[in-house]
């Protein structure tokens, strides 16, 4: 187990912090390869949310409750409604209008407010990429049970389903950075940040070893959560700062293949 266990952290940390350092060096100054490299990221989460999280805890709820996946978009629905609210109180919290009220010192009054107010924005993004970590890391734990459950069964699938899944940490690291680094924090944080959303996994990979899957109720209302959440973070945050960035048409294409992207290593 201890072999296993250890093969597994190896597999998830290291995607992700590939992904992260993608995702990091893909956002220059640039801002047309930054609109890029959010529409690529938003695409690859708009796949993990419909092709995935969403169908499901449809699925688990309504193989466990009757009418339970009416009770799933309701959990998604309250979810986004939620964070949303949440996101508006902190960019809101000691939001003032704020004024010049002499006209000596105007063009400094006019810097500092300027300051402020950009300070006040990145709070409310700050937010939004703190969201969409722990969103990121609630998704991470089932798959990091999933593992344990197949380590629990087969070494061989426990081997290559680690594997397939750090293929894809590699892209979720790539979508966390991008999210993170657009809040103004370090780098380094960012690729902190980035690779510690992958704990999540190797505690999973412990509780599917020892207690196997998780009960499917409770699944499908921690993937309907997490499916909220992210779809909170793609269509407030992800989308409109790439379409802010670059009116090109051609992020359409890069949102679709983010999807295709997604799927092809979810079919692997």
């Amino acid at each position: 187990m201890i072999i296993n266990l250890l093969f597994t952290i190896l597999i998830s940390v290291v995607a992700s912090f590939i992904g992260g350092i993608i995702g990091i060096k893909s956002r220059g100054n640039n801002n047309k390869i930054t609109s890029f490299a959010m529409a690529f990221a938003s695409g690859t989460m708009l796949g993990l949310i419909f092709l995935e999280l969403i169908p499901e805890s449809l699925e688990g709820m309504k193989n466990e409750i009757k009418y339970g996946q009416f009770i799933s978009v309701g959990i998604i629905f309250v979810s986004v409604i939620i964070f949303f609210i949440f996101h508006e109180l902190l960019n809101n919290h000691g939001h003032h209008k704020h004024h010049c009220e002499t006209e000596t010192d105007e063009d400094n009054c006019h810097e500092v407010v300027h300051v402020i107010d950009s300070i006040e924005h990145k709070n409310g993004v700050f937010m939004s990429g703190i969201a969409f970590v722990l969103a990121m890391c609630i998704h991470n734990l089932p798959e990091g049970m999933s593992i344990g459950a197949t380590f629990a069964s087969s070494t061989k699938s426990g081997i290559t389903l680690a594997s397939v899944i750090g293929i894809h940490n590699i892209i979720v690291g790539i979508s966390i950075s991008v999210v993170l680094i657009g809040t103004g924090i370090s780098k380094k944080k960012v690729l902190y940040f980035t690779t510690m959303s992958s704990l999540t996994t190797i505690l999973g990979s412990f509780l599917g070893y020892y207690l196997g899957d998780m009960n499917e109720v409770m699944l499908s209302i921690f993937l309907a959560i997490s499916s909220g959440t992210l779809l909170f973070v793609v269509f407030y945050e992800m989308l409109p700062k790439a379409f802010k960035y670059n009116k090109s048409k051609m992020l359409f294409i890069f949102i679709v293949l983010g999807i295709l992207v997604f799927e092809i290593i979810n079919i692997l």
